[in-house]
């Protein structure tokens, strides 16, 4: 879903807007986080004064994710993909190697890194004559 450009300028003074003066905590929240997903440059002032000057620990916490929403590098596409292992491109995200990964619910993945088992035993070098 694209939003018209006529509509950003609206949806950006309404979520500032909410974010600087709404009374409950959630609605300043999601306008926080709305705004990142946005990725809008133009809200980073008003990120940055909800990050200074809000109440809410989780005004703030959503506020600099927005930032760094805003702030994140494009990911820029891999040369060549790894042999032997599906790799997908996911969008916002960049490449996912699925190796060895296990995805279960929400979570990004889980890695299973292997290594062999080790004796901790001294090893006897030397026969005793």
């Amino acid at each position: 879903m694209s939003i018209p450009p006529e509509s950003i300028q609206l949806i950006l003074e309404t979520l500032c807007e909410l974010l600087l003066n709404a009374e409950d905590a959630q609605i300043r929240a999601k306008a926080a986080e709305s705004l990142g997903r946005l990725g809008l440059e133009d809200a980073i002032p008003i990120l940055r004064e909800a990050i200074l000057y809000d109440s809410n620990r989780q005004v703030r916490l959503n506020a600099i994710d927005a930032l760094v929403f805003i702030a994140k590098p494009k990911p820029t596409p891999m040369s060549e993909s790894p042999k032997n292992q599906p790799s997908f491109n996911i969008n916002q995200v960049g490449n996912l190697n699925t190796g060895d990964v296990t995805i279960q619910g929400d979570q990004v993945g889980i890695q299973h890194n292997y290594a062999q088992e080790q004796s901790l035993k001294p090893q006897q070098r030397f026969k005793n004559s």
